[in-house]
């Protein structure tokens, strides 16, 4: 039967695998850092200190941290027992041993075991010393702990011609004590290893960033077997984990077959299987897309989706790093990388084809159940792994198929894979074709896939794809070709001596027509009017029949194309998105705009002679609406009720209309770049849903109204303590929080927004913190008294400040920090609370010094506590940044009245006194 301690250690959601205490910056310089860096490498996380100054203030971070630890390693030097911090460190460490099931690994490093044991020769002298003033009962413990320590079996320097054996063994250790080790699954990958460490700088797993990995190269190549591999040594680091693969989607696409790959519901449908997988929960409901990102926007998550080749999968279960909380990783792993391009995925690891010396290894594994082929097959095997293009998927099918056989049977193999007669293999590797990359594809698939597309059918035109440009123009010129059914795509791009588009009647199931230019624009096609299927054209001819069209997608038109003609006087009531961009001399919309009550998506962007949208009109469905870049556009009528996304930047809006407070679905509100705008009036407090709202880089802005919270609630009084009692479990129950940006708003009246009550996170340009915030450090962390009265609430309320300064290579999009902040509350008499963590996510979008200003609220005492467990006399705040990309230069705090020893230092109240926190644990004492 297992013990208390190991059913612990087994169950206990680890932060940290290694937890190292050492002494002395020789240890930090040397062996630390060789040790950490072989633990990197093999992705095993260790708390690192970062070197930071140990004083009171940072011990319980420390503490937490070594109770987060699943093994503690401990340095043991001469000077480790000079060090109280130490052998305080060594008391909580066995304690952890003890009550958690900590595993402890000592390293004795440069003496004897028995100098720790008996602490005696010149650990003993240290030891001593550091007991001067020390109780009887303090000298007792530390004794006791080295004692108990010294005694496990560990690693002794003196038993190694060197450090780097030495690091590699007890690395080795820990990776073993993990159970980490790949499965068999694994075992036979070659150079596995070498994968996993040329990842190991993407994923940045120390960082608290949310972080999207693309894994990207051809079917075939060992991609799925790389990533199985890192979900497999990767997911106890985190609270939720899914690994997502090609029938897990296919299932949902099954359902509703009839759908286009856009179709609402089957994103819904996807989120309910994710969720439910994720959580391990049955039947969670999804009523709207949002939902991911309230499940987990505070849960650390690993998600591996594989073999992604549609983009609107990874839109809808991860559509962008805020939906998941920090430390969070979405790996993905595709043959197209424009899909991870698309998405805003930059760091994305190419898997190329092995070397020949690696594809002889994969193949004779296969083959021989070895590294390399016996006397008398070297030369059949290096044809072999040539023939196959030194393609994984083509080494393992040949390989296995030649296993335990005789020469002979290799030699006749090799003659039947000339000519692809083996049938078996050929069906395996038609998986590899239909996934290939035309651009990377080897000798031997591209004879494959030519042989199984000339199989599908004699004639060229029932065919899924013609490639050879005889059969092309065969089949459009021939007019006994019945049909053209499993024709998809037409890309006329390259085609510049044609004049006039060919007649596609034929190719019923068109989906995507791409057209040059240069093509005749006189002659409309009437046949395009069949196009059920049909999802996108470019470049498009005018004009057009829209009936039977779900998208329609108008980019760049050729100069002196009228816009509305190509548009039809009434377009298709089945339109669902409307996608408009850079259409000269178009000032109005047409008012049969009304009649589109199936639309989701409206998309006019830099259009920039358009200057009036009709009035008058409700589309119910309109989800969505951008009308970026339309810098004549003055106003916008109430056209939906249902929008959620409204984008309205770099536009001539003089104000924000008084009927956006009925949009009761807004989520995202953007105007950054609106020149004209001058004054916000903005009644949140009807706006429940609401997260983000960016008035940045308005030059003519003066001043905000925000009126109110978005949840209903106003931050003061009773209202805000009963909604907050509810959410006292932690992070996960927070009240709603709305980013306001005002970056580079040189005119806006700054005191008068801070002193409002109704945001909940702030961004402002700024290199100095306000007067506002009367507590301030350059440190971490800061304490101060804790004034508390009978009438007191059970939350504890706050406003935070931070200076940050980001400077770093220019990029494009916006860059996002994670900040984090813990209070502990103490008591006099030594009692102490850790109050659930609050953080939050900043994006910007350029160099610059910025402030940061949130709202922080959390409970004063533990879930079920007594009254008399919330006396507490001092609070210990502490706040941290997640990205090296961000500097910070200062951060301070605002008290609510109800915590304030004088009213000077109240919330609202801006004429305040400053208070400078230099030593955060003189603050309280």
């Amino acid at each position: 039967m297992a013990s208390p301690s190991s059913s612990s250690s087994t169950s206990r959601n680890w932060q940290y695998d290694v937890f190292p205490s050492f002494s002395g910056e020789d240890i930090r310089k040397n062996f630390l850092s060789h040790f950490l860096k072989e633990l990197e490498r093999k992705m095993i996380f260790a708390f690192k200190d970062n070197e930071m100054e140990r004083s009171q203030s940072i011990w319980p971070e420390l503490v937490q941290a070594i109770r987060e630890s699943r093994i503690a390693v401990v340095l043991f030097s001469k000077n480790y027992a000079s060090s109280s911090w130490c052998l305080n460190e060594l008391l909580e460490i066995v304690r952890c041993k003890e009550e958690l099931g900590q595993i402890v690994i000592p390293v004795f490093y440069g003496l004897d075991p028995s100098e720790v044991r008996k602490q005696n020769g010149d650990f003993g002298k240290f030891f001593n010393k550091t007991c001067q003033n020390r109780t009887k009962q303090v000298k007792s413990q530390w004794q006791k702990a080295l004692t108990d320590v010294a005694n496990i079996l560990g690693y002794h320097s003196e038993n190694y011609a060197g450090e780097a054996k030495m690091i590699e063994e007890i690395t080795s250790d820990v990776f073993d004590k993990l159970n980490v080790t790949p499965s068999e699954d694994f075992r036979d990958f070659v150079g596995l290893e070498d994968h996993i460490e040329k990842m190991s700088p993407l994923l940045d797993l120390e960082s608290e960033e949310v972080r999207m990995v693309g894994i990207w190269g051809p079917a075939g190549i060992g991609k799925t077997t790389i990533a199985r591999a890192l979900y497999s040594r990767l997911s106890r680091h985190f609270q939720g984990r899914i690994f997502i693969d090609r029938s897990f989607i296919s299932k949902s696409k099954e359902i509703f077959s009839k759908a286009n790959n856009d179709d609402y519901n089957m994103k819904l449908h996807l989120q309910e299987q994710f969720l439910s997988k994720l959580l391990g929960k049955e039947g969670i409901e999804v009523d709207h897309l949002g939902a991911v990102r309230e499940r987990l926007k505070h849960r650390k998550v690993l998600i591996f989706i594989d073999d992604l080749d549609n983009k609107v999968v990874l839109d809808a279960l991860v559509g962008q790093n805020q939906w998941l909380g920090s430390g969070s990783r979405i790996i993905v792993v595709t043959t197209d990388k424009n899909i991870l391009v698309s998405h805003g995925i930059d760091c994305i690891y190419e898997v190329g084809l092995p070397s020949k010396k690696t594809a002889l290894e994969i193949f004779c594994r296969s083959a021989l159940g070895k590294n390399s082929p016996p006397e008398g097959f070297e030369k059949l095997a290096d044809e072999i792994a040539q023939l196959a293009g030194n393609l994984p998927l083509a080494l393992k099918v040949m390989g296995s198929s030649l296993l335990g056989r005789t020469k002979q049977h290799w030699m006749s193999m090799l003659l039947r894979l000339r000519d692809l007669s083996d049938g078996n293999i050929e069906g395996v590797l038609r998986v590899g074709y239909e996934r290939l990359n035309i651009v990377e594809m080897h000798t031997l698939l591209q004879l494959l896939g030519k042989k199984i597309v000339r199989e599908q059918s004699r004639n060229p035109g029932k065919r899924e794809f013609i490639v050879d440009s005889r059969d092309v123009c065969d089949v459009l010129e021939d007019e006994d070709t019945v049909n053209l059914a499993c024709l998809k795509e037409v890309n006329l791009w390259g085609s510049e001596n044609l004049k006039e588009i060919p007649d596609l009647s034929r190719a019923t199931n068109l989906e995507k027509l791409y057209l040059n230019y240069r093509l005749s624009w006189v002659k409309n096609p009437s046949f395009m009017q069949n196009f059920n299927n049909l999802t996108k054209v470019e470049t498009l001819p005018t004009p057009i029949n829209h009936e039977t069209s779900k998208g329609l997608h108008v980019e760049k038109l050729v100069e002196g194309i009228q816009p509305l003609m190509c548009m039809g006087t009434t377009l298709p009531t089945s339109l669902k998105v409307l996608f408009l961009s850079d259409i000269p001399n178009m000032v109005a919309l047409p008012f049969s705009i009304q009649n589109l009550y199936n639309l989701t998506d409206m998309k006019i962007i830099r259009c920039t002679d358009l200057e009036i949208l009709p009035t008058g009109i409700n589309l119910v469905s309109l989800e969505r609406l951008n009308l970026n870049g339309c810098s004549r556009l003055k106003t916008f009528p109430d056209i939906s009720r249902n929008i959620s996304s409204l984008y309205l930047e770099e536009t001539a809006i003089e104000d924000v209309p008084p009927w956006t407070e009925n949009f009761s679905k807004l989520k995202y509100l953007l105007m950054r770049g609106c020149s004209k705008l001058e004054y916000v009036y903005l009644n949140v407090s009807k706006l429940k849903d609401l997260e983000l709202v960016n008035f940045s880089h308005c030059g003519a802005l003066t001043g905000a109204d925000l009126n109110g919270y978005p949840s209903g609630i106003a931050l003061e009084g009773e209202n805000l303590d009963s909604e907050l009692q509810a959410s006292s479990s932690g992070p996960d129950n927070d009240v709603p929080k709305v980013e306001f940006s005002f970056i580079n708003c040189f005119k806006l009246d700054e005191e008068a927004v801070l002193q409002q009550l109704s945001y909940e996170k702030l961004i402002l340009s700024g290199e100095e913190m306000p007067l506002y915030f009367t507590h301030r450090t350059t440190g971490t962390s800061m304490a101060f008294p804790l004034v508390q009265t009978s009438h007191s609430p059970p939350f504890f309320r706050f406003r935070v400040c931070a200076v940050a300064v980001f400077n770093s290579n220019p990029t494009s999009g916006t860059i996002g920090v994670f900040t984090k902040v813990n209070c502990q509350f103490k008591s006099r008499l030594g009692s102490y609370y850790d109050a659930p963590y609050q953080h939050d996510y900043f994006s910007v979008y350029q160099n610059g010094s910025y402030l940061l200003l949130l709202d922080c609220v959390v409970p004063l005492r533990k879930e079920n506590a007594t009254p008399t467990e919330v006396d507490y006399d001092y609070v210990n705040v502490q706040f941290h940044m997640s990205s090296s990309k961000f500097k910070l230069k200062e951060w301070g705090i605002r008290l609510w009245e109800e915590y304030c020893s004088s009213v000077e230092n109240r919330l609202g109240n801006i004429n305040t006194s400053q208070q400078i926190c230099e030593a955060d644990e003189d603050n309280a004492t």
